[in-house]
């Protein structure tokens, strides 16, 4: 399409906006790094620049940004005193986004030291805080690290070498993917280039340290700061608007938009559990791909590049968009709907939403996604009310088959449109053609470590025959690589590299030369990846995850999420609740689950080769195992988000494990794991941080501890120490007390202090303890304890009925 001369004027003040954001601090970097300035710091420099590190931002322009371009971005360096219209927005830009910078703790040393401070630090939630604040590493990020990632209570007191080192190796990153001088790449791909070299080195720098508490991140202010510059620029915001928005008077800067998937857990789950193993990851991550690839058509629409995409992930995606958009956005919002109609044919939707944000509302971001969360409720009661009426006609009068032999449906997910009838003859396996391709991805992502997307003109929009040819439709190419040179040679478009496995080298250089253009961008993009294989490095089959169970063979659905996390983001960061601080937030999140999470499991190799991962982003999971995995792996995500999170008792995370039989559909299993985290939520009343397992949710400290007390019990019942009947008395007896308990209840007395379990305790925990040989007297002595529990009022025993249970069907064979 051929743009006028007014857009493209506007789509240049954009990019040129965007640029200007994402380097008006970068000096800071170099500052802290005590590299050299090419200009001298004077009284003179002072006046006209105000601040040394836009100087040296200004030396950066100079040495790697494209000299045709240089004139334009002059906000780089003159953001502080700015001399025209496009400088001032960029000051006005950094003034919004850094909104939280408020005096404090200037008598602590550390907040004199350019130290990144944990954002989770800051959060306080119910009165509950941290007393320690902790240290982000000043390290380049690698999410495989858990010494550089994980925030640390003791602050880097070797900063200055860091800073030296990461300079150094920044510059090289940036020579590398083409951010030089002489760069042949166009703004859009210099950009996001850009934002993903930013994001790798400045993840743990603080954005502002002087006087200021350091809990932003450099990389968050700049990409934010980019993005409400980018906003200001679109909608040509004149002198009144910016001397208006000085003088704090409210303004309208932006759109919050936010697009937010239906039928998710239908497309995902709703599989028979023969047939789901081999495309479940796939069916995931093809959403989480469908959610990305639908924001960057957003992105295109509006004329706004990467640095306006606010987050993405877990069906949900926002944008920070010009006001003017407000008029196209109705617009939009029908074509994408109509789209993602016509290709799943309702069985996944979109709704779009958005709200204007004002600029005395940067200061407090929360109150914006507060509200935004409330309108987009209250336009999900209304699913397809943004499609067109041609389209939701189209969709009605379809048939829901096609008809015939009722024996040729999908052995997956039970269709009978499009099946593959010569593999059908083949293999013996009845299966559509997209299911197919599901499966065939499924078999590739464990080993893929890029995935190359390719913008192309988007493919006529019908039901498609595989996953690719569904995501063109939407105008991308996406191919997945195990590393290997790949070629195109699409020397107008941006071809997009991520890096998906961080474990795997990253070949940037071969990339580049293979594709032969000048429009690589090349960012990390971690897929979270944990699948067990057969010795054949084929997925295995939720049967054969319940035979590699220990005890009774079964497998699991565990499902977790981070505890109150609406309100985590609308009070736990009091007053400051800046764009940039919620950014650092959320993206902290992304950190733990998108990144390290996988890692969790890395110690040991036989709980690892028993979990399929099939979802982790945003503040929650999904994993398929052997059952007798899924609470070790949950006591171990637990731990590792609570080190995370810097042990701060705002933060918690809840947990349910359903166990299953081999044949069990897996849409069941997953909607009962559903409703055993949501047991495990309000089981505790407000505390919540609870985990729900085998029908009764407890806390973590108790789970642990029952945990143990199973594994004790299993071993002696797999070592024959003790009688075949021990665990079923335990169990015997405590159903007595639960029966009695609910007597009580109905008969509104108290919990009964007393009653006939007592003395059948006594005699047959007795025989028990005297049938254990005499050269075990610490297994004697343990029963004494157990005994003991049973013998006086209260809910001692509760603990050793939870866990004779467990050991039972950890010390089961074959069944």
């Amino acid at each position: 399409m051929n743009m006028t001369t007014s857009e493209t004027e506007m789509q240049t003040r954009v990019w040129q906006a965007a640029l200007a954001g994402l380097l008006h601090d970068v000096g800071k970097f170099s500052q802290r790094a005590g590299i050299g300035k090419s200009e001298t710091w004077d009284k003179e420099a002072r006046a006209q620049i105000k601040y040394a590190h836009a100087l040296y931002s200004f030396d950066f322009l100079h040495e790697f940004v494209p000299e045709k371009w240089r004139a334009d971005l002059s906000g780089v360096a003159y953001h502080h005193h700015p001399r025209n219209l496009s400088e001032r927005w960029i000051q006005i830009a950094d003034w919004l986004s850094s909104a939280e910078r408020i005096s404090g703790d200037v008598e602590d040393s550390d907040a004199n030291k350019p130290i990144l401070r944990s954002v989770f630090s800051r959060v306080e939630l119910n009165g509950k805080r941290t007393e320690k604040a902790s240290f982000w590493q000043l390290e380049r990020l690698d999410v495989n690290n858990q010494a550089q990632l994980f925030p640390s209570e003791t602050p880097n007191e070797n900063w200055r070498d860091n800073y030296s080192q990461l300079w150094k190796e920044f510059i090289a990153d940036c020579e590398q993917k083409g951010i030089t001088a002489d760069s042949a790449l166009s703004p859009t791909a210099y950009i996001e280039n850009l934002l993903g070299v930013l994001q790798e080195f400045t993840w743990s720098m603080p954005s502002a340290y002087w006087k200021n508490v350091p809990d932003v991140s450099l990389y968050d202010h700049l990409r934010t700061t980019a993005a409400i510059a980018t906003c200001i620029a679109a909608d040509a915001r004149d002198a009144e608007w910016c001397d208006a928005v000085a003088n704090k008077q409210a303004r309208e800067v932006a759109l919050l938009v936010v697009g937010d998937f239906s039928g998710i857990q239908k497309f995902i789950y709703t599989l028979t559990s023969s047939g789901a193993a081999k495309s479940l990851r796939a069916r995931s991550f093809y959403l989480q791909l469908l959610s990305e690839i639908v924001a960057l058509n957003l992105l295109e629409a509006l004329g706004v590049p990467l640095t306006n995409l606010i987050y993405v992930g877990g069906g949900k995606f926002y944008v920070l968009a010009p006001v003017k958009a407000r008029e196209a956005l109705p617009t939009l919002a029908q074509q994408l709907t109509d789209k993602l109609m016509a290709t799943h044919q309702g069985a996944l939707g979109l709704t779009l939403e958005w709200t204007t944000v004002h600029s005395n509302e940067f200061e407090r971001f929360n109150e914006v996604y507060d509200r935004l969360g409330k309108n987009l409720s209250r336009k999900k009661r209304q699913p397809f009310a943004q499609a067109s009426t041609s389209e939701l006609a189209k969709q009605i009068g379809m048939p829901l088959t096609q008809g015939g032999a009722p024996e040729k449906v999908c052995a997956v997910t039970g269709d009978d449109w499009d099946l593959d009838e010569e593999r059908f003859e083949r293999e013996g396996e009845c299966k559509t053609q997209f299911v197919w391709s599901l499966e065939e991805l499924g078999r590739a992502l464990p080993n893929a470590t890029h995935l190359i997307l390719r913008r192309v003109p988007n493919a006529a929009t019908e039901r498609p025959h595989d996953w690719q040819e569904a995501l063109r439709q939407f105008g991308f190419d996406v191919t997945l690589t195990q590393g290997e040179k790949h070629t195109a040679n699409d020397k107008d478009g941006i071809v997009r590299v991520w890096h998906i496995d961080p474990q795997a080298p990253k070949k940037v250089s071969q990339f580049r030369s293979g594709l032969n253009t000048a429009q690589v961008v090349f960012t990390e993009h971690p897929l979270a990846k944990l699948t067990p294989r057969n010795k054949r490095g084929e997925v295995l089959t939720f049967d054969e995850l319940a035979e590699n169970a220990q005890g009774i063979k079964r497998w699991g659905v565990l499902r977790m999420d981070v505890d109150n996390l609406g309100e985590l983001f609308r009070m736990g960061l009091g007053k400051e609740a800046s764009i940039s601080r919620v950014s650092s937030l959320s993206f902290g999140l992304r950190l733990f689950f998108e990144g390290w999470l996988p890692r969790v499991a890395d110690e040991d190799k036989e709980m690892k080769d028993k979990l399929y991962l099939q979802y982790s982003g945003g503040d929650d999971l999904f994993v398929v195992g052997a059952w007798d995995a899924l609470p070790k792996f949950a006591k171990r995500v637990r731990e590792s988000f609570r080190e995370f999170t810097g042990h701060n008792p705002s933060f918690g995370i809840s947990g349910g494990i359903v166990i299953v039989e081999s044949k069990f559909p897996l849409y069941q299993a997953a909607q009962l794991a559903e409703d055993a985290e949501h047991k495990a939520k309000h089981s505790r009343g407000e505390e919540k941080d609870a985990i729900a397992f085998l029908d009764d949710a407890t806390d973590w400290k108790t789970f642990e501890t029952t945990m143990n007390n199973a594994n004790e019990l299993a071993g002696w019942r797999r070592a024959n120490q003790v009688p075949a009947s021990f665990l079923q008395t335990i169990m015997s007896l405590r159903a007595q007390i639960k029966q009695a308990e609910a007597r009580a209840l109905r008969a509104r007395k108290d919990k009964p202090r007393y009653g006939r379990w007592m003395w059948m305790a006594a005699y047959q925990l007795k025989r028990v303890e005297d049938a254990v040989k005499r050269d075990h007297p610490e297994i004697k002595e343990r029963i004494k304890q157990i005994q003991s529990t049973f013998l006086v009022p209260g809910d001692a025993s509760k603990e050793w009925g939870r866990a004779a249970r467990w050991a039972q069907y950890l010390s089961r064979g074959g069944e």
